[in-house]
């Protein structure tokens, strides 16, 4: 019965002692977060307090929202290889594809790519997949990417047109869509 009687004080002086050192931790803190009404003192900076820890900038996550004008298709502006060209952005397309004028001004040689048949919304086209350097798309970008150069004089787009952004591209992004915007997050570094 004494032992009992003792781990029952025990116990009881560990809560007090605890409840009580919580306590005195809490309340100097009380009014003294930076912004807050109560607040008049500000927190000290790494270098002003060496027992206030560092902490290492968080790279920031780019973001691009694409506003979508109540129709399925979102034209953007995008480069390849640092050529500035006008493109469809496109969930269901696998590839990056231009037209042949985008892509002799981008100096993309279909002697380099490899045969390919695409099927589109318009049909069966023949491309040639070649390798680009970069993609980029407003501050999103990606680099070593596959693009397929249509090799049918037929593009099957508008002539303002010079290409769709497919997912090869797309897929290196977290995608949020509504029927107001397409949202492209980029994805934190593993």
């Amino acid at each position: 019965m004494q032992i009992v009687k003792h781990i029952r004080w025990a116990v009881i002086a560990s809560l007090v002692l605890c409840w009580t050192s919580y306590g005195a931790l809490a309340r100097p803190s009380i009014g003294k977060i930076p912004g807050s009404p109560a607040s008049t003192h500000e927190m000290p900076k790494a270098d002003e307090n060496k027992n206030v820890p560092s902490v290492p900038p968080v790279a920031a996550r780019a973001e691009e929202v694409f506003a979508r004008d109540g129709t399925d298709v979102i034209e953007v502006q995008a480069s390849i290889n640092g050529v500035e060209g006008t493109f469809i952005i496109d969930t269901g397309a696998s590839y990056i594809s231009v037209k042949q004028s985008f892509a002799d001004r981008a100096q993309l040689k279909i002697i380099d790519g490899l045969p390919i048949t695409l099927t589109t919304a318009n049909g069966v086209i023949d491309a040639y997949l070649v390798q680009v350097d970069e993609v980029r798309l407003r501050s999103l970008k990606g680099q070593n990417i596959q693009v397929a150069i249509q090799g049918n004089g037929d593009d099957g787009f508008d002539e303002l047109i010079d290409g769709v952004i497919g997912m090869n591209f797309l897929s290196n992004f977290d995608i949020t869509m509504d029927e107001k915007s397409l949202r492209l997050t980029s994805r934190p570094a593993e």
